[in-house]
């Protein structure tokens, strides 16, 4: 038997999967050629690469709101994600929406 805290851990990471399945359904819908980095692990949750060849990185977030405003909680990057072009990519996973943060 799992303990709640384990629960909560499993569905925190299933809910991050979906997100990052789904982006990559928004990302080709757009026109990219997308990719999956193999292991799950590491700063950049999604390649894109537009039919230019312009490479894109991605981390993409699960977008959590303010239970007072409705806003969506910001996240921020990590020095080494903000030095190699990692830009952050929200899902929305009750509505399904995609939201792309501007670049820095």
């Amino acid at each position: 038997m799992t303990s709640p805290k384990e629960r909560a851990v499993h569905w925190k990471s299933k809910l991050g999967l979906l997100a990052e399945l789904r982006a990559a359904q928004w990302l080709l819908e757009q026109g990219f050629w997308t990719f999956l980095p193999v292991g799950g692990f590491g700063p950049i949750d999604l390649i894109a690469v537009s039919k230019t060849g312009k490479v894109h990185l991605f981390d993409v977030k699960s977008a959590s709101r303010r239970s007072n405003s409705g806003y969506i909680v910001s996240r921020k990057l990590s020095a080494f994600q903000r030095l190699i072009g990692v830009r952050l990519l929200y899902v929305d996973t009750e509505t399904n929406e995609v939201f792309l943060t501007a670049d820095r």
